[in-house]
């Protein structure tokens, strides 16, 4: 199906995250690669509507606990290195994560909308 190597992908994620979650998360190239799944979901999304609901069920719960640590780990950043750690490359990209997980979400619920 359109999903399977997306969701492999996301799975194999969430697996070596539960083995090591700091080492999983804070890694630049596991970042990049959960920003480009989180827009492919999103294109998705916005093409199949309140059909989506099948794939968000399997991945809400990593949603929101992705959106969870990565907001922690901004703030212990930010109480650690003060503004400065707005520029710091993997801040950046924890923010681009949590940024894409809201902009999924916010579309899943604008597509599902009023019942006409």
């Amino acid at each position: 199906s359109l999903m399977n190597l997306p969701n492999s992908t996301w799975a194999q994620i969430m697996q070596q995250a539960g083995v090591n979650l700091e080492e999983t998360f804070n890694n630049p190239e596991t970042v990049r690669e959960l920003v480009k799944l989180l827009k492919t979901n999103q294109r998705v999304c916005t093409a199949v509507g309140p059909l989506y609901i099948h794939q968000l069920s399997k991945t809400y719960t990593d949603l929101i606990n992705v959106y969870k640590y990565y907001a922690d780990q901004i703030h212990l950043a930010i109480q650690n290195q003060g503004e400065d750690a707005y520029r710091h490359a993997l801040v950046k990209a924890m923010r681009s994560v949590k940024k894409e997980i809201l902009r999924l979400l916010t579309t899943f619920i604008n597509k599902c909308g009023e019942p006409e």
